[in-house]
């Protein structure tokens, strides 16, 4: 099956904004003066020159427009090798993309099922677009790290008989849920392009998580980051993130509960909700 745009839009403009860029066009954010490249950023950036890459062909821009359609595959595939190269097999046998960083309590290096799902994305739309078994090749070692257990290595966690795939590999995991969905999308593009019912399994114990467990999200005023106990809410960008996120999740599966919560998280975005919530200024430019 034919994969087609990803289902909510990548802004450029975000990494334009944010990020410088290396000498091969890959964005590179800094941390204490440093680039630290991360699987994350990467596949974000390559989602966006993908979309460009559509609404080139869409809108049928005429001929003399050629050079800029190119150049945009050739940024997407850039990405998707900077996947290739600098993916590591792991002692489970998975293709992951480490953080070389710690990230609070956890040890580095560490392995993000966000990460996992955003690669695969990635790559299954460059495999598509030029055959490349490669692709397929790191696509399917990537996936079986979703498969296992965050205690084991992998980015799977189950809990009172609840399946999550978490952003975050902590101890007692919170559970993310712009992390969740993107990462649940990989196994989504995974299930549609190879058929795999093992995928298929893992997509439809996940979607029912979150069916049950939406308004874990929900603080009456915003949407909460995830599900800990501190009421962890953010700014707007999030915000706004998680709507996008489930109206996509609502167009996959026909599920309403997800239209539901997407109205609702919507309907907190009055100047009454926005000044009633306590947000806090995030920007995690590691993580995007």
């Amino acid at each position: 099956m034919f994969l087609g745009a990803y289902y909510i839009n990548v802004n450029l403009g975000t990494f334009l904004q944010y990020f410088p860029f290396d000498e091969k066009g890959i964005a590179a954010p800094t941390v204490e003066g440093v680039p630290y490249y991360n699987g994350t950023t990467v596949s974000h950036q390559a989602l966006s020159y993908y979309d460009l890459i559509l609404t080139v062909n869409w809108k049928h821009i005429p001929l003399t427009c050629k050079a800029s359609l190119d150049e945009y595959v050739n940024k997407f595939l850039t990405n998707c090798q900077w996947l290739v190269d600098n993916g590591a097999e792991d002692y489970n046998g998975c293709m992951v993309w480490f953080f070389p960083k710690p990230h609070g309590k956890i040890k580095a290096p560490w392995v993000s099922a966000m990460t996992q799902g955003l690669g695969i994305s990635t790559l299954l739309r460059g495999f598509q677009l030029t055959g490349n078994e490669k692709f397929m090749e790191i696509s399917q070692k990537a996936m079986k790290n979703l498969h296992i257990d965050i205690k084991d290595g992998g980015g799977r966690y189950e809990e009172d008989g609840m399946v999550y795939l978490e952003e975050y590999p902590e101890d007692k995991p919170v559970h993310v849920l712009n992390g969740f969905i993107y990462a649940l999308w990989g196994v989504y593009d995974y299930m549609l392009v190879t058929g795999d019912k093992k995928a298929e399994k893992l997509f439809n114990d996940c979607v029912q998580t979150l069916v049950k467990t939406l308004d874990r999200y929900d603080n009456g005023q915003w949407s909460k980051y995830d599900q800990g106990p501190a009421d962890y809410i953010l700014g707007n960008d999030y915000h706004t993130l998680h709507i996008a996120q489930l109206n996509a999740m609502h167009n996959i599966t026909g599920i309403s509960i997800f239209k539901e919560y997407a109205d609702k998280f919507n309907s907190y975005l009055s100047a009454e909700q926005l000044a009633k919530a306590n947000l806090s200024v995030f920007q995690d430019k590691q993580n995007l």
